[in-house]
Formats: C-alpha cells, structure tokens, sequence
C-alpha cells in the first residue's frame, strides 16, 4: 500500500512538472488568445491591487471599456479591461475589488448591443473566461453551474492546463521557433496602437459584418440554451447598481461610440438586440435614477474610422478624444 501511494504521488508531482513545463513554454514562445486573456487579467489585477490606495475611478468591463481614457477624463484611476467578460463576471470583480479601493468614488461600465443576452458559461467558446476570471478572484465560491470552471481556474496556478489546451495545437509554438519574426510582428503591432495609428480596412462593412456575425451567433446559442438570460442580465446590473450606491460610489453606464457601417450592419441584421439593449438601460434610468450614456451612433466618432482600431473599438486616440467629450458631459451631469 505504501509503495502505491508513494508511485501515485510521484507519478502525480512528475504530471505537474510536466504541465508547467509545456505551459512555460506555450506562453514563452507563442501565447494563444486565451492565454493571453488570462496573463492580461492576472497582470491587471495585481496592478489595481498595487494602486489601490489611489484609485479615485474604475473602469470595468469588457474590451469596450477600453475605450475610456482615465487620464483624459480628469481622474486618477484603473482601466479593468476584461476581452468578452460578461456582466456575471463584472459583478464578482466589483465585490472583490470595491472593499480594496477606499478612495473609488466612481465606477464606469459599458454597456453593449449585446451585453443583456451574454453568459460566458453557456458557451463552449467562451466559458473559459469564466475560469480565467476564479483564477484571478481570491474568493472561493462560484456561481451557480459552474463547479467545472472553478475547479479548472483555481488549479490554474498549479497545473495550468488552460495553457496546454490549445485551439492551435501547438502549431504556433513551432513555428515561433523557427520564425522569430513573429514576435517582433506582434510587438510592431502593439506599438503602432499605443502610437494611435489605425487599422486601414478595405472594406468597413465587410468587417463589421464579421463582427456582428460573430456577436449575433453567441446571442443566438445563448438564448436557446437559456431563454431567461435578458432578465438574468438585469438582475444582476440591479444587483451591482445597489451594491455600488450603498457604498457610494457613483455609477455610470455608458455605450462608446462605434464605426458607422458597424451599427448599420447589426440594426439591419440584430435589430431586436439594439432595441433590448436600449429598453433595459431606460428602465434602469427611469426605475433606478442610474446615469447612461449612449454614443454609439455620435457622429464626432461614428463618421470618422481614423479613431477606431476596428469596427467598433477606438483606438488610442480616439479614446483620449472620447473620453474628453465625456469629461464635459459627466460635469454637467454631477449631482
């Protein structure tokens, strides 16, 4: 019996090893997507963390909360920015974050098309945000349904499989280590976005399109596999909206804008979503007295695709330009 359980727990130490081993090498040399999700949200919440003493905004949400700029607002503050995280994901960050921010008087979540038929854990394609999003929480409890996604995001840190999964299998690791020029393309396009040059498309309608595609269909699975979703969405925006004014802290909903042709294409195409979308945000506005502003369709931006990095998320200047105007519109509005 002894001889069995030492075998079993080398065999079991030998099996981590060789995880973290793979998993080091799959995110040194060719990160995936969602690898590099779960590095961005683990790096972003070691730095509010370290910054908590002096964070007067937050911003979460999203890869559309990206489109604010915190310094060109006029406060000192953190960009949460979470790729595909979904309001049920928004909602445990705040309980975990808010206690550890004493200066955070503000909060600013976008809201969008989408945003009230969306559950991460309803879809194979992005239920693994939901376990990126326990790796990074200190809390251990988990929603309803998803033991399976706190299981795999809490073993993260010790067998990191969600790093050796990869959609790719492994193809990209070996080219990486064969073409070093792929680094260095990827580094040259990060920089041209932190210059604020944008992304030359030939066709705006065509990606969008693609976007909105892409966006329709995880509504469309979403809906079928929970048809209460909406109101499960609202629920939880009422549950955060009174969790953030009992401690108050001024919430502020917004919808940045978005390229012309990319609204266009999914009011032709979603045009029950948009109308949701902006049903539900009255109702918090009537019901709730909650700010929301909607620049989806503002024309400052919306007519200009020089501000945009794509279809429908600004660029770096576009952000400073955005969140400019806003920092006006917010003062006139304080109560």
């Amino acid at each position: 019996m002894k001889t069995f359980l030492l075998k079993s727990t080398l065999f079991l130490l030998g099996l981590v090893g060789f995880v973290q081993i793979l998993a080091y090498v799959a995110e040194k040399n060719a990160p995936e997507g969602t690898a590099h999700f779960l590095k961005q949200d683990q790096l972003q919440m070691n730095q509010v963390l370290q910054q908590s003493a002096n964070i007067e905004a937050l911003v979460l949400g999203n890869s559309h909360a990206g489109a604010i700029d915190l310094e060109a607002l006029g406060y000192e503050g953190y960009g949460f920015v979470r790729p595909s995280g979904d309001f049920f994901e928004h909602q445990a960050l705040l309980k975990e974050l808010i206690p550890q921010l004493p200066k955070t008087k503000v909060v600013l979540i976008p809201v969008s098309y989408f945003s009230f038929q969306e559950n991460n854990a309803l879809l194979d394609e992005t239920k693994i945000r939901r376990a990126h999003m326990y790796t990074i929480l200190s809390s251990w409890y988990f929603l309803a349904g998803d033991a399976k996604n706190f299981v795999i995001g809490k073993s993260h840190p010790i067998f990191p499989i969600m790093s050796v999964l990869r959609e790719d299998n492994w193809k990209a690791i070996f080219y990486a280590f064969f073409d070093s020029s792929l680094a260095a393309k990827a580094s040259n396009e990060q920089a041209d976005y932190e210059q604020c040059k944008y992304l030359e498309f030939p066709d705006w309608v065509t990606h969008s399109k693609f976007r909105v595609l892409s966006h329709a269909t995880a509504v469309s699975e979403t809906v079928v596999a929970n048809p209460q979703i909406s109101t499960e969405v609202s629920e939880v925006i009422s549950q955060i909206i009174q969790y953030l004014q009992a401690r108050h802290v001024r919430v502020i909903f917004f919808t940045p804008p978005h390229s012309k042709a990319y609204t266009e294409v999914y009011q032709a195409t979603q045009p029950k979503t948009i109308a949701l979308m902006k049903e539900q945000m009255h109702k918090f506005q009537q019901d709730n007295k909650i700010e929301y502003y909607d620049f989806s369709t503002d024309e400052d931006f919306s007519l200009n695709n020089q501000a945009f990095r794509d279809s429908d998320h600004l660029n770096r200047c576009g952000a400073k330009l955005f969140s400019a105007k806003f920092k006006k519109i917010l003062a006139e509005n304080k109560n």
